[in-house]
């Protein structure tokens, strides 16, 4: 499963009718306890396909002035690729002033 994670694809967890609920906050992953109908399982792989479609990727960068994005990538500053990594760590949040501030300090920025 973290393979499909880290290539950012959708996940249906199937979860045994006495485990535990997991615990999952990313938009990319739903669960299902068994049993389930075949309409249920259904219903979640298509709104799990609509919501990757919404969100997609997350940017990212790559330490050496590039920030990547679904297959393309920019150069940026150094100041910039700070940036772009703490943005791209909270992406399609709200990121308040300090989180900003925080990373720009924590980095340092030659240029």
């Amino acid at each position: 499963m973290q393979r499909l994670r880290d290539l950012g694809r959708p996940r249906l967890l199937i979860v045994a009718p006495d485990a535990a609920a997991p615990a999952t906050v990313d938009c990319d992953e739903d669960w299902i306890r068994l049993p389930a109908e075949d309409a249920d399982v259904r219903a979640r792989i298509a709104a799990l396909a609509a919501r990757a479609a919404r969100h997609g990727l997350t940017p990212k960068t790559t330490g050496d002035g590039r920030l990547v994005f679904r297959g393309r990538w920019v150069n940026v500053s150094g100041i910039e690729e700070i940036l772009a990594r703490s943005l791209s760590e909270h992406f399609g949040e709200l990121v308040d002033d300090r989180t900003v501030e925080a990373a720009v300090s924590a980095g340092r920025p030659t240029t």
